[in-house]
C-alpha cells in the first residue's frame, strides 16, 4: 500500500471515530414527596393517616393523579391551607351557642363565638341527631353545629392535593371510581337528616346511596 492510500485511510478512520458510540441517557430526575405520597411513576398510591378513624376501611382515600413538576413549591403552598379551620356563620353583630357532648348549651359561648369567628375542628360528631364540629383544642369540651358555619350549604373534601376520596355505601362498600370525582377542595351538597354511622364512622350522604366518611372533610380532623 502506497503512502497517499495509507493517508486516506487514516483520514477515513479519525473521521468516523465516533460512529456506533451511544450517549448515555438523560436520568430524569426524582421529585420530592408530596406530604406522604412518595412519587414514582405517577402512579402511586398514597399513604393513609396513623389515625384512621374506628372502622374506615384502609383503601377508603385513594386516587392517585399527575404529578406536579415543582414539587417542592407544591408541598409548600399546599400546606398554607388548614382545612381544619371553620368559620362561624350567622347573623353579623351576633354569635351562636357552642353545646356539649349532651347537646347543653355552654352558657357565655355565644360571646366567644361571634359571627366570622375562626376556630380549629378535629372531628364531626352527631349531637342531637345534628353534625356538629369538635372545636375543644381552643374551647374544651365545645362543640358548633354544623350548621351555624360556612360549612352549611355543603361539605368539602379534605384530603391531598390532587388527589380524591372514594365514596361508599350504605354497607360501608366502596363506590366504583367514585374516587375520580371526590377531590380535595371540592364542594358537595349532603342530607341533613341523613348523616350516620357506617361500621362506627360517621358519613355524609352526598347521592343515591353515596356517603363520604366525616373524616375526609373540612373540620372533619384529616391532616397530612
Amino acid at each position: 500500500m502506497d503512502t497517499e492510500q495509507e493517508k486516506n485511510q487514516m483520514d477515513n478512520l479519525m473521521n468516523n471515530d465516533n460512529m456506533g458510540v451511544v450517549e448515555p441517557a438523560s436520568i430524569a430526575e426524582t421529585p420530592e414527596a408530596v406530604g406522604n405520597v412518595m412519587p414514582q411513576d405517577g402512579l402511586t398510591e398514597p399513604v393513609m393517616p396513623m389515625e384512621t378513624p374506628e372502622g374506615l376501611p384502609q383503601e377508603s382515600a385513594v386516587a392517585p393523579a399527575p404529578i406536579a413538576e415543582n414539587m417542592s413549591t407544591f408541598n409548600s403552598l399546599a400546606r398554607t391551607v388548614d382545612r381544619n379551620i371553620i368559620t362561624i356563620y350567622t347573623t353579623p353583630g351576633y354569635g351562636v351557642n357552642a353545646v356539649n357532648r349532651n347537646g347543653d348549651i355552654i352558657p357565655g359561648s355565644n360571646q366567644k363565638l361571634k359571627n366570622g369567628t375562626r376556630v380549629r375542628a378535629t372531628r364531626v360528631y352527631l349531637i342531637n341527631g345534628k353534625p356538629a364540629y369538635y372545636i375543644g383544642s381552643e374551647y374544651s369540651g365545645w362543640f358548633v353545629y354544623q350548621a351555624y358555619t360556612d360549612q352549611v350549604n355543603g361539605i368539602q373534601i379534605n384530603y391531598v392535593p390532587g388527589y380524591g376520596v372514594n365514596a361508599v355505601d350504605h354497607n360501608g362498600d366502596r363506590s366504583l371510581n367514585s374516587k375520580e370525582t371526590f377531590f380535595t377542595d371540592s364542594m358537595w351538597r349532603f342530607y341533613y337528616s341523613e348523616v350516620k354511622r357506617i361500621n362506627g364512622s360517621l358519613h355524609y350522604k352526598v347521592g343515591a346511596d353515596k356517603y363520604i366518611p366525616s373524616y375526609y372533610t373540612y373540620g372533619g380532623g384529616y391532616a397530612f
